[in-house]
């Protein structure tokens, strides 16, 4: 219960990072932030994408998406931004999330095969 509770805050605390980054990073090229928005996710993932958690990895990329259109749509051009525009964007810098680690039983047999002293 504890352990659901903290990753929920931290949670709020990257998308609330990012927003703010995102602002600051409101007027430059798409493909620039786009580029940093990747290296940002993919750490994220890299961190967090172990077997059962691709349901928050999803939701977390939808609301960073959710964010990166409101702050694209703030920019002020002529042109409003489309969900069917940013969709080809989106997949463009913010790659869908996978399972990058095995789970943790599997990981510790590779490293540590069983020993039997007396086989």
């Amino acid at each position: 219960m504890q352990k659901a509770v903290i990753e929920e805050a931290e949670f709020a605390a990257k998308l609330k990072h990012i927003k703010q980054q995102l602002r600051q990073r409101r007027h430059e090229p798409i493909p620039l932030v786009g580029k940093w928005l990747q290296q940002v996710v993919t750490g994220y993932y890299n961190y967090r994408a172990v077997p059962g958690n691709l349901d928050s990895l999803a939701l977390f990329r939808a609301r960073l998406s959710r964010l990166w259109r409101c702050t694209l749509r703030q920019r002020g051009d002529q042109r409003k931004l489309d969900w069917k525009r940013f969709a080809r964007i989106c997949l463009r810098y913010v790659p869908p999330p996978r399972t990058l680690h095995p789970y943790p039983y599997q990981r510790f047999n590779v490293n540590h095969p069983r020993w039997e002293p007396y086989a």
